[in-house]
C-alpha cells in the first residue's frame, strides 16, 4: 500500500511538471534561470490570466525588490519605507518633534513600568525645595496610559503646535512654551493638579486658531470656523469623559490671555513707528516729502483765530 501511494504521488508530480513545461514551450519562455533575469522597463507585457510572460515580469520585479522578508505591502522595499519615515520625522519642526518624541517615550516607559506617575507629576515643594527641576516639564509631558487618546494628542501637537511654531519662529515659540508651562504649573499648585498636558494642548490650540480665526476647519466631519474649534473641543471632551472639562477650560483661558497680551505688546511696539522716509539717524532721506509745518496754537474769536503773537 505505501508503494501505491508513492507511485501515485510521483505520477502526479510528473504530470504537473509536464504541464508547466508545455506552457513555457508554447510561450517561448526558456526553462533555465534566464527567465528570472531582470527585464527592461518597457518589456513587460500586460498581465493576463495564465500569461507566462506576465509571470516572468512579476518574478523579475520581485528579484529586483529583494527577498520577500525585506519587502512590505505595496511592493516597496524596507529601506525605502525607512527612508520615507525618517524624512517625514525630520520634516517636523524642532520643538514639536522633540516634545512629541519625549511624550511617546515617557508613555512607553510608564507602560512597561520603568517610571511611576509619582516621579513624573508636578510637585511644587519637590520642584523648589528638593530641586527636582524636571517636574514642571514632565508634568506637562505625561498624558496618561498607552491608549488611542495619545494619538489624538500627538495629532494636535503635529497640527496646531507646528503651525504656531512656524508662525512665531523657534525661539519665540520656545519662550511661549515656557510662559504657558509656568502659568499652568502655578495654577496647578493651587488647584492641586498633578499634570497639565491637556491644558497645555488646549492653550496651544487656542493661540493657533486665533492666528486665522475665520479659516474653515473640519472636526469629526463638522465644518466650522477656526475660532470656534477650542470650544467645540471642550464640549466634545465633556461628552466623552462625562465630567467637567476644567483643565481644558483653563488651557483655553491661558491661551487666550497669552494671545491677547502678545497682541497688545505688538501694538505697543508698533504704535510709534519710524516716519516714512526717515533714515537710520532719524533725518529725512533724500527725495522724501518735507513734513508740514505745525500750526501755532490760538484762540478763536468771532470766526478768526488769534495767535499768541497777535495778542
Amino acid at each position: 500500500m505505501p508503494n501505491t501511494w508513492r507511485t501515485l504521488c510521483v505520477c502526479t508530480l510528473a504530470l504537473a511538471c509536464g504541464r508547466v513545461a508545455g506552457r513555457r514551450a508554447e510561450s517561448g519562455t526558456p526553462l533555465g534561470r534566464s527567465a528570472l533575469r531582470p527585464l527592461e522597463p518597457g518589456a513587460c507585457p500586460p498581465r493576463r490570466t495564465g500569461d507566462a510572460a506576465g509571470g516572468a515580469c512579476d518574478r523579475a520585479r520581485a528579484a529586483a525588490l529583494g527577498p520577500p522578508a525585506m519587502r512590505v505591502r505595496g511592493g516597496r522595499s524596507l529601506d525605502e519605507l525607512t527612508a520615507k519615515v525618517k524624512a517625514s520625522y525630520l520634516s517636523i519642526t524642532p520643538i514639536v518633534r522633540g516634545w512629541v518624541t519625549a511624550t511617546v517615550a515617557i508613555t512607553l516607559l510608564f507602560a512597561i513600568g520603568a517610571v511611576t506617575p509619582e516621579l513624573l507629576q508636578f510637585d511644587w515643594a519637590a520642584a523648589t525645595s528638593g530641586l527636582q527641576l524636571w517636574r514642571p516639564l514632565t508634568g506637562a509631558l505625561f498624558v496618561g496610559q498607552l491608549n488611542p487618546q495619545i494619538l489624538m494628542r500627538c495629532y494636535y501637537w503635529l497640527t496646531y503646535g507646528q503651525e504656531l511654531e512656524r508662525a512665531l519662529g523657534t525661539l519665540s515659540f520656545a519662550r511661549a512654551m515656557a510662559t504657558l508651562i509656568a502659568l499652568l504649573c502655578y495654577a496647578a499648585k493651587w488647584l492641586r493638579w498633578p499634570f497639565v498636558a491637556d491644558s497645555l494642548i488646549m492653550a496651544l490650540t487656542m493661540i493657533s486658531t486665533r492666528l486665522h480665526p475665520d479659516a474653515r476647519v473640519s472636526l469629526f466631519g463638522i465644518p466650522l470656523k477656526n475660532k470656534y474649534l477650542p470650544f467645540v473641543m471642550i464640549i466634545s471632551n465633556y461628552i466623552s469623559q462625562q465630567k467637567p472639562p476644567v483643565q481644558d477650560a483653563l488651557g483655553c483661558a491661558v491661551g487666550f490671555a497669552w494671545s491677547l497680551l502678545a497682541k497688545l505688546k505688538e501694538r505697543e511696539l508698533g504704535g510709534a513707528p519710524a516716519s516714512a522716509g526717515a533714515g537710520a539717524d532719524g533725518a529725512p532721506e533724500e527725495g522724501a516729502p518735507a513734513p508740514k509745518p505745525k500750526k501755532k496754537p490760538g484762540r478763536r474769536r468771532s470766526g478768526s483765530i488769534v495767535t499768541d503773537e497777535q495778542r
